[in-house]
């Protein structure tokens, strides 16, 4: 079990620490870890927040915290590999939602531990103590977001690809739309909306406000112009396979399902993407209903520029298709 440090523990976690030091950093003379066991004891470990690995009485590993600084996680040598060390950092991750910590550069298995525990490498630095290189790793927990999917949902698609390019882990939860039980207050409905909130500070987002608007002036466009149209015509055709009881509002809505692809054109008759060149959450809340737009009867072999730019989107780092099942 882990619990908090008492100080009956001190001599017991300062020698897993002198031996584990000595082991782990044998390109750091044994002498330097030696002098530094007095300020451990009563300087370090009294300032930090500390908790140990306890079995059956026997403590074989600790961990301290500052602040948001992980500045020891050690174990036993004769107990490491065991997953001691993981259930230490896991406890460290309870206890923040960021933490910081430095790790030498010539420790390489340190390295690749904190890796697979989520830290990523942030900058090198040299320890004032030592002189050595040191690698300053962060990690910051993330949210756990639930997503009420409905798999053909191109509104749905939009929020699971972008979950997906930002590397964002999610839980899908399959609901049926057409049996309206995603008409509870519960579920925040607007999906251009979810992808405002996951894209700012990122790299689908442009940072300058003018930009920001330009993005936002597309996807206004998607909302009133093209998804009542083109995603409407395809969910009573394609989903309810019910064209023979819409055929006045298909006629309608495909002709202005039509004018909202012209417009799109038009604009990427002369840009690779929607703003700035770039793919951003414009191009993600477009191309969800425009590249299955065929599965509503509207044909875009007439279509250049928007085939092109669908294949370009297609390219992207992360792309999933909308049947892919996550």
């Amino acid at each position: 079990m882990i619990r908090k440090f008492k100080l009956r523990d001190m001599d017991r976690i300062l020698k897993i620490w002198l031996d584990a030091s000595c082991r782990t950093h044998n390109f750091i003379n044994k002498d330097f870890w030696v002098s530094k066991v007095s300020d451990m004891r009563n300087v370090y470990i009294p300032a930090s927040e500390t908790y140990v690995y306890e079995h059956r009485g026997e403590i074989y590993g600790f961990l301290s915290l500052h602040e948001n600084s992980l500045d020891a996680v050690y174990v036993a040598p004769d107990q490491q590999r065991k997953g001691i060390g993981k259930k230490l950092t896991d406890k460290a991750k309870e206890l923040r939602t960021e933490l910081k910590l430095c790790v030498y550069k010539e420790n390489k298995d340190a390295i690749s531990f904190y890796g697979k525990c989520g830290f990523k490498k942030d900058k090198v630095q040299l320890d004032k103590h030592t002189g050595h290189p040191e690698i300053v790793m962060r990690w910051k927990s993330q949210p756990h977001y639930r997503l009420y999917n409905f798999q053909p949902s191109g509104n749905c698609y939009k929020v699971r690809l972008l979950l997906k390019q930002l590397d964002i882990p999610f839980e899908s939860i399959p609901i049926d739309i057409v049996k309206k039980e995603s008409r509870t207050p519960k579920f925040l409905k607007k999906s251009n909306a979810a992808l405002w909130y996951l894209a700012k500070g990122t790299r689908f987002l442009p940072n300058d406000d003018f930009s920001q608007a330009r993005v936002l002036q597309w996807m206004f466009f998607e909302q009133y112009s093209h998804e009542p149209n083109i995603a409407t015509v395809r969910y009573w055709v394609a989903i309810l396979n019910a064209k023979n009881d819409f055929t006045e509002q298909i006629s309608a809505k495909t002709q202005a399902g039509y004018a909202a692809l012209d417009v799109m054109e038009k604009h990427l008759c002369n840009h690779s993407f929607f703003v700035d060149d770039q793919y951003t959450i414009a191009d993600i809340a477009l191309y969800a209903y425009t590249h299955v737009a065929h599965e509503g009867g509207f044909d875009l072999s007439g279509y250049k520029y928007i085939l092109q730019w669908i294949k370009a989107v297609e390219s992207q780092p992360g792309h999933i298709k909308i049947d892919c099942d996550i």
